[in-house]
This record gives C-alpha cells, structure tokens and sequence, in this order.
C-alpha cells in the first residue's frame, strides 16, 4: 500500500508543478496583453491635445464665419450709400458756379465716356 501512496504523492506533486507553471505562463501572457492593449489605447495626453485641436478648428472657423459676415455687411452698405453719395456730390458741383466754356469741355468728355 505504501507504495500506491507513494505514487499518488508523486502525481500530485507533479500536477503542482505543471499547474504553477501554465498559471505563470498565462499571467504573463495576461500581462502583456494589457501592456499592448495600453499602447494602442489613446493616452489622456494625446486625448487631450486632439480636443483640443477640434476646439480650436471650430473657434476658428466660427471667428471666420462672423468677419465673413461683417465685411459682407460693410460691402453691402457700401454699395447702398454709393449712388447716394454720388448724387450728393452732383447736387454740391451743380450748385458750384463754373466757368461755361470749362462746363462744356467736362460735358464733351461725359459723352464720350459713355460711348
């Protein structure tokens, strides 16, 4: 009998020692399995500069979007008020006394202009 529990002693050990090293051998097989897993994960630093980055492309593009509409704004007020300034300005040269022989050379040029 001593001997058949001398055996079974022996598998066990043996069992042990297989079933400490397949546990080792998958916590290191665990362990770099995360270590990749972080590395192809985005870094809060990277995260944060990449918000970033979207943050600033859209202030940026608001700002664009809001001069845009300003000069816009300008342009078309500008274009209203020129014939009013041009009238303007007629009325005060009418009003001016002028020479009638000067009157006439302006004249002259005027049509030919529009030709």
């Amino acid at each position: 009998m001593s001997s058949s529990h001398d055996q079974h002693r022996k598998d066990e050990t043996i069992m042990t020692s297989v079933a400490e090293s397949v546990g080792s051998a998958l916590g290191s097989i665990a362990s770099h399995a995360s270590d990749v897993s972080e590395a192809l994960s985005p870094s809060h630093l990277s995260h944060a500069a990449q918000r970033e980055g979207k943050k600033l492309v859209r202030k940026s593009k608001t700002l664009a979007r809001r001069i845009q509409k300003k000069a816009l704004t300008s342009l078309k007020r500008n274009k209203v008020a020129v014939p009013t300034r041009r009238a303007v300005r007629g009325t005060v040269s009418k009003a001016k006394w002028t020479h009638p022989v000067a009157s006439k050379k302006k004249v002259a040029r005027r049509g030919r202009r529009k030709k």
